[in-house]
């Protein structure tokens, strides 16, 4: 198994520079083109909680190239989002918990 293959399925949990708690998913997968070229990728969702001032938010990744760097990144608990460089950890089963009732995943 390559290792941004280890990330599927990922629920994390960390906090932005503000202290707000945010939540990540992570997906991998594979695109087929004309059914004969493929693709693999990984998507990353964000969930950013809502705050005083702000909804709250979700936005994603979508990456195909160079997959195994980010991967790894994801899999030590850090992820670079538009700038921003975050740490998280592994959802609990009460954590995943709570993720799914504000999120569904």
């Amino acid at each position: 198994m390559s290792g941004f293959q280890q990330v599927d399925d990922l629920i994390g949990i960390g906090r932005n520079s503000a202290g707000q708690e945010f939540y990540l998913r992570v997906r991998v997968g594979e695109l087929a083109y004309d059914g004969t070229d493929r693709e693999e990728y990984v998507q990353t969702h964000r969930f950013q909680t809502a705050a005083t001032g702000a909804e709250a938010d979700v936005t994603d990744r979508f990456g195909t190239d160079d997959l195994e760097a980010p991967a790894r990144d994801l899999m030590e608990g850090r992820v670079s989002w538009h700038g921003e460089d975050l740490a998280f950890r592994p959802a609990t089963a009460d954590g995943k918990a709570r993720i799914h009732a504000v999120t569904g995943w």
